[in-house]
């Protein structure tokens, strides 16, 4: 700055783009540790989008063309209206398929709500499709559920419940967040559960048969 004599201090004038960056410095850096945050709870990038695409894609095929000839199936014959059970094989594997697919889907959504709704969920509290291992683990209880049912040994699903929750329950979280996070993991396997039932419903009602007839 200079002086009246002549001589200018050691203090330059500020220019406009210093007074920028001095009103913008607080909001960036508000930016940065929010951003951070939002990071440091979210799942890591997964390698291999190619397989994890054709995983999803093969399991959403297989649930809309397995639940589109159920519905066919029961909608063209009466009850009791199907051949031996050497002959309908193909009924009982889409049965079984659209039982391991088909809830994964409802199970996302349901699983996306409850995040969305819940304040005390934690961020990322459920991840996304074939990245969880969870889902995998449902592609291949679902069957067994059924299979339990339709063979008379529905406590075999009590039992696996039972390990599946000791399991299930998540340890050092804030106790507010722990039964949140818990009660997400039960309302998934929930609604996994239900598309167990309606699996066993329509084996009914297709008049499939089971040990018991």
């Amino acid at each position: 700055m200079d002086r009246p004599d002549g001589k200018t201090t050691g203090h330059p004038t500020p220019t406009v783009q210093d007074t920028v960056l001095d009103h913008l410095a607080p909001a960036i850096d508000s930016l940065v540790v929010a951003l951070e945050g939002r990071l440091a709870g979210a799942p890591a990038p997964t390698k291999h989008h190619r397989l994890l695409w054709w995983v999803t894609a093969l399991a959403g095929c297989v649930a809309f063309a397995s639940t589109i000839g159920l519905a066919l199936a029961a909608w063209l014959a009466p009850r009791n209206a199907w051949p031996a059970a050497s002959d309908n094989w193909w009924l009982k594997v889409t049965l079984f398929a659209a039982v391991a697919t088909a809830p994964h889907f409802l199970v996302e959504r349901f699983a996306w709500l409850a995040e969305k709704l819940s304040p005390d969920l934690p961020p990322h509290a459920h991840v996304r499709g074939f990245r969880n291992i969870g889902a995998y683990v449902g592609l291949f209880e679902r069957p067994l559920f059924l299979g339990a049912l339709v063979g008379g040994y529905a406590q075999f699903i009590g039992v696996w419940f039972l390990f599946k929750g000791i399991a299930g329950y998540r340890v050092g979280l804030p106790a507010t967040q722990a039964r949140r996070t818990f009660q997400l993991f039960l309302l998934n396997n929930a609604v996994s559960l239900g598309g167990v039932a309606l699996g066993w419903l329509a084996w009914n009602l297709l008049g499939l048969p089971t040990p018991r007839h």
